[in-house]
């Protein structure tokens, strides 16, 4: 699980709190990007009291490149990137498990995801706040969203000389792109908010 962070203090506790105790994520590597508020230190309070949580600094880093280097960092079999403002299920992390687990030919999962700075599209519950982004994953031309992704690590060693060249507008398409080539299947068995 990675996690860029750039002054994210107020959010990255929600974040963490709904990752924690989610026993199929093995850990949660942030990668703050040069925080100029607390986010590093909270993020530390996380560390003092689990092992799942550990803190990379890459001052200045983009998204993109936070992202890869969190992929570089993480050290489990599949690795998960997502935005701190997402709000995912407690059942997240398993469902990302039990879909890989199921599904060995499947390179990567993206989830459906809400969010509250995109403009809207369509409605998704009683919070009007809440919409699907513009962002979803495009059948046709395999783009998908990064903000909500998993992928093998074994594809990311094969995909990330490429993709890290290609990420310098920390654009999470650059990395869909290349996890689209030769023909890599990108599955979306999940919802995030």
């Amino acid at each position: 699980m990675v996690i860029p962070v750039l002054n994210d203090a107020t959010q990255i506790p929600h974040c963490l709190d709904r990752l924690v105790g989610q026993s199929a994520i093995a850990e949660i590597v942030v990668v703050d990007r040069g925080s100029a508020d607390d986010t590093a230190w909270m993020v530390r309070v996380y560390t003092a009291f689990t092992e799942t949580v550990r803190l990379v600094t890459a001052p200045g880093a983009d998204p993109g490149q936070a992202r890869d280097i969190g992929f570089d960092t993480a050290t489990a079999d599949i690795i998960s990137h997502l935005d701190v403002c997402a709000m995912v299920a407690p059942d997240w992390s398993r469902t990302i498990a039990r879909h890989m687990s199921e599904h060995p030919e499947a390179s990567a999962l993206i989830g459906i995801e809400a969010c509250r700075t995109h403009r809207a599209i369509e409605t998704t519950g009683p919070d009007d706040a809440v919409v699907q982004c513009p962002s979803q994953f495009d059948e046709k031309s395999g783009q998908a969203p990064g903000s909500n992704l998993a992928l093998r690590r074994s594809v990311w060693l094969e995909v990330r000389t490429e993709a890290m060249a290609a990420t310098s507008s920390g654009s999470d398409l650059d990395l869909a792109l290349h996890l689209t080539k030769g023909g890599r299947r990108i599955d979306r068995p999940f919802f995030v908010r």
